[in-house]
Order: structure tokens, then C-alpha cells, then sequence
């Protein structure tokens, strides 16, 4: 199951697009979602797992499920807004800024201890997915900058939901308490 996780995961991006240029924005969120949710409440009805998760908190309930909506429609809108399939992969880079946010925000809301080490690694990140961005789309720093500044609409939602992702990632384990680890 763990490997069906990461290669889906990892073609959320190219794949979406594929299928927006084919069905459009809507229908391709709508029937992803709808198809996803439909395996993974059959694969908790299986298992007996489903009824425990009705019992979460109503905070991680609707905090979380408003955090997830959201950040699936600012990842999906970036993605449909990108002017074309490189761009959709400088899109989707910029989305990656998650995972540092997940860092910087657990401090003040885990309230995690923090090293020196992570203002580094954070300023860095922005760095690793500008280069990552130069190469796919074999131009400069100023190139690169111009294309973000043509298409900021699709830029700024892609970082929206970089946020968002890490502020569900922390708030999840603190609304849900111990009740919400492992049901998936």
C-alpha cells in the first residue's frame, strides 16, 4: 500500500494536468476526489475502521477537512492556471514549499523545539526549488522571475496551498489527539 501511496503522490501533478487539458479544472478535482474518497472509505468500511473516524473531534473534523478542501483547491486551481505543462511543473514545485512550512509551523503550534539549523534549511528550501525550476525550464534566474511575474496568480495559490498543507500537517495531530493517528 505504501508504494501505490508514493507513486500516486508523485504523479498528482502531471497527471492532473493531463486530465484538466483533457476534462477540464472541475471535473477532473470532482472526479478525483469522488473516485479517492469512494476507495478510501470502501478500504475503512473493510476494515472496521470507518466508524472511529465519525468519532473524531468535530474541531479535526471541520478544521482539518476546511484546511484539506481548501488546499486541494489551490493546488489543483495552480496546476489549471499554469500556462502550460512546464510551467504546471514550476507550478508544482512551488507547491513543495510544504514541507518547510510543515517544520516552521510545528514550532509555534506543536510547540516542537527547534535548532538553530532550521532558519538555514529554511531559507534554503526557496532556493532548491528555484534551481529545480531553472533546470526544467532551461532558463535564468531573471527568466524565471519574469515567468512567475506573468502568471502570478498561479504562483501566489500554489504557495496558498503550501501553506495550507502545513497547517493541516500540525493541526491534525493536535486537534485529532492520539484518536487520528494511523486510521489511514
Amino acid at each position: 500500500m505504501g508504494i501505490l501511496a508514493v507513486c500516486f503522490w508523485s504523479s498528482t501533478v502531471g497527471v492532473s494536468r493531463i486530465a484538466m487539458e483533457s476534462i477540464g479544472i472541475f471535473t477532473c478535482v470532482a472526479v478525483i476526489h469522488v473516485v479517492s474518497g469512494t476507495l478510501a472509505c470502501g478500504y475503512l468500511l473493510a476494515r472496521g475502521r470507518l466508524g472511529p473516524i465519525l468519532m473524531l473531534p468535530r474541531k479535526f473534523l471541520f478544521g482539518c477537512g476546511t484546511l484539506f478542501v481548501l488546499y486541494a483547491c489551490c493546488l489543483y486551481a495552480s496546476i489549471g492556471l499554469a500556462s502550460g505543462r512546464k510551467e504546471t511543473i514550476v507550478v508544482g514545485l512551488a507547491n513543495y514549499m510544504w514541507p518547510t512550512l510543515v517544520l516552521l509551523f510545528s514550532v509555534p503550534i506543536q510547540r516542537s523545539r527547534w535548532r538553530w539549523t532550521l532558519i538555514p534549511g529554511a531559507l534554503l528550501a526557496p532556493c532548491g526549488i528555484v534551481l529545480a525550476a531553472m533546470d526544467v525550464r532551461g532558463i535564468s534566474a531573471a527568466g524565471l522571475l519574469a515567468q512567475v511575474q506573468a502568471n502570478r496568480a498561479a504562483f501566489v495559490i500554489a504557495l496558498a496551498g503550501a501553506v495550507l498543507w502545513g497547517l493541516y500537517s500540525n493541526l491534525s495531530r493536535v486537534w485529532g489527539g492520539p484518536s487520528a493517528k494511523g486510521e489511514f
